[in-house]
């Protein structure tokens, strides 16, 4: 069975309340830092993966940015889960795109894998990432010469509902009424399964 959780923020809380945490203990989680990299943020910050094995979950950082694809499937290959952190959606479906990772995912997933995705690692999940145009910045992926993302769901999420810093977007986008958007503030996630699509309140 396909176990998908598409979240705002990778918090302990939602970590626990999904199951993840809890099927992952000891596991080894695949964590690509890479969005983050267009953001300024730095791929080797230990803070996103010490929240995992805060919770007992082994940590395998993979910046798909800074690898070939056959290194890529190497990483990948092990692993019970694969995490996309935040960032720039658009920048993070470039190198997954271009790193292999991409139908990685999706062969991973067939085989039981998780995926977890935070924010842009939630939204790369859609079937198209154009709508996050006013969230995120389209220029920062200069090689992506399409938008068509994941499709590992045939909905929008739509992260940050109530943040700060990005909750003013997110509103943009919500009132363009495209079908199929699911808005998800910072404490909430979408458990998504072979049968069932379950929003978590954490």
């Amino acid at each position: 069975m396909k176990h998908l959780l598409l979240a705002s923020m990778f918090t302990p809380a939602v970590l626990t309340a999904s199951g993840a945490a809890a099927a992952l203990q000891r596991k080894i989680c695949a964590y690509i830092p890479t969005a983050g990299i267009a953001e300024g943020l730095d791929p080797t910050d230990p803070a996103g993966p010490d929240r995992l094995r805060s919770l007992g979950i082994r940590v395998r950082v993979v910046d798909v940015a800074a690898l070939s694809p056959q290194e890529t499937a190497a990483a990948l290959a092990d692993c019970a889960a694969i995490a996309a952190a935040g960032g720039n959606t658009f920048f993070l479906l470039q190198e997954l795109r271009r790193s292999g990772a991409d139908a990685l995912i999706h062969q991973r997933i067939s085989e039981g894998c998780w995926y977890l995705g935070e924010s842009a690692g939630a939204a790369v999940a859609a079937p198209d990432i154009s709508y996050l145009a006013p969230m995120d910045e389209p220029s920062l992926a200069p090689a992506l010469t399409s938008t068509a993302a994941l499709g590992l769901v045939d909905f929008y999420p739509l992260p940050h509902m109530d943040n700060e810093w990005m909750g003013a977007a997110a509103r943009e986008i919500l009132s363009t009424g495209l079908p199929g958007l699911r808005p998800l503030r910072d404490d909430q996630a979408l458990l998504v399964t072979d049968t069932d699509t379950t929003l978590i309140t954490a």
